[in-house]
């Protein structure tokens, strides 16, 4: 028994509704399965780069195997609750809200600059770029798609274009990937490893405290890791943090731009979307 969570309720009107959601949800799944490849893809490629093709397409098979997936790693992280998983998950959660931890890297990058001088700047000018901008585009996603939450229980494939629900994606995952993700675009990456642990633990709570699928996070992810290394990217060529030649400079304050970085490659696991880090070639 997975408890009151996973009971169906025997209201009339809640199961017309319900029915008629699953329709026309699979249907919107369908079409939205149909058409992440494209925008993931668009998202992470930047012009010329053609190795961004690679992590583009990994980053869509991932997400399209956990709307397959979605269904059963709820039904199992709803049985292995748990105290100390309920400890691990609050940290989770709390790491990937903003109101939290912004305050924090915002302090950490206004030392990096004060201490770096300018070129330090404008890499943390880059950085904090790239995160917005991966926030807000989850954000507009996340609005347009309107896909219920798995604790509303009207099964993965409820959507309700446009009528305020938010599901999809995570928020919490796309900032926490955010992060990590400008780390490793714009430094040498000493510190990323613990950055990409650190979100996919909060993606790994926001599925077990009930308020994402795991299609949600792992488009999160995929947003947060592309959206904000494009981003970070672009801006720091444009303020000359980055070297158009591609050789990097010295950015101060511990910061190195190295543009032969570690491809990321994306691992489902039973319970969580998590990455792994492959060696530099």
């Amino acid at each position: 028994m997975l408890g009151s969570k996973c009971r169906s309720r025997n209201h009339p009107a809640k199961n017309q509704l319900h029915q008629r959601n699953l329709t026309t949800g699979i249907s919107a799944g369908r079409c939205l399965r149909g058409g992440l490849v494209g925008a993931v893809a668009l998202a992470g490629m930047p012009s010329g780069a053609a190795a961004q093709w690679d992590d583009a397409s990994i980053g869509a098979a991932v997400i399209v195997a956990a709307f397959v997936a979605d269904a059963p790693v709820r039904r199992t992280a709803l049985v292995v609750q748990n105290p100390m998983s309920d400890a691990i998950s609050s940290f989770g959660n709390a790491y990937g809200d903003w109101h939290t931890t912004l305050p924090i890297f915002a302090g950490v990058g206004i030392a990096i600059g004060a201490s770096g001088g300018r070129e330090a700047w404008e890499s943390v000018a880059a950085g904090a770029a790239g995160v917005a901008a991966a926030s807000m585009a989850n954000e507009l996603v996340n609005r347009a798609i309107g896909r219920h939450r798995p604790n509303a229980d009207e099964g993965p494939w409820s959507f309700a274009p446009m009528g305020g629900h938010a599901s999809f994606g995570s928020g919490h995952a796309t900032y926490a990937f955010a992060v990590a993700g400008v780390v490793d675009e714009l430094t040498t990456g000493r510190w990323v490893a613990p950055l990409y642990v650190a979100a996919a633990l909060t993606g790994a709570s926001r599925i077990y405290s009930d308020r994402h699928w795991v299609s949600d996070v792992a488009f999160g992810a995929a947003v947060g890791i592309m959206v904000s290394r494009m981003v970070a990217r672009t801006v720091a060529d444009r303020l000359g943090a980055v070297g158009s030649d591609g050789a990097g400079a010295d950015a101060g304050g511990g910061l190195e731009a190295d543009h032969e970085k570690r491809r990321v490659s994306w691992v489902l696991s039973p319970g969580f979307a998590g990455i792994t880090l492959k060696a530099p070639r």
